[in-house]
């Protein structure tokens, strides 16, 4: 089991050099209740992957990734999405709005990736 803040903050500091030769200021905010998740894999990857994208849309600007109860907000300053956009986006446990003048923000919900992982490994051969 890890906890969420620390797998966060490892995250952070991987993509921070790059966001900082993209000139994106990058932030992170913790602020929240930490919890402790077992099987990390799929939450890494869903981080990263929604990470990267925000970084792709964002030629210069702000994102931040914050921790909130049993969620993982990845905000977006300088991209704003269409709702069919958000719509193709979300799907899962992964969640995506925006809007004009806030930007984009995906949220990954902690809890149903916990569901989600334990009805995988339920599966596996005993």
């Amino acid at each position: 089991m890890e906890r969420i803040s620390t797998i966060i903050s490892e995250i952070y500091k991987k993509f921070l050099p790059i966001a900082e030769k993209g000139e994106i200021q990058l932030d992170l905010d913790l602020n929240s209740p930490d919890e402790l998740i077992e099987n990390t894999d799929q939450l890494i990857q869903d981080i990263e992957s929604e990470l990267n994208s925000a970084l792709a849309r964002n030629p210069k600007g702000h994102i931040t990734i914050a921790l909130r109860r049993h969620k993982i907000l990845i905000t977006d300053s300088g991209t704003t999405l269409s709702r069919t956009m958000c719509a193709l986006l979300s799907a899962g446990r992964i969640f995506v709005k925006s809007r004009p003048g806030f930007g984009t923000t995906v949220e990954i919900d902690i809890s149903r990736h916990e569901a989600i992982d334990s009805k995988t490994s339920d599966k596996s051969p005993k």
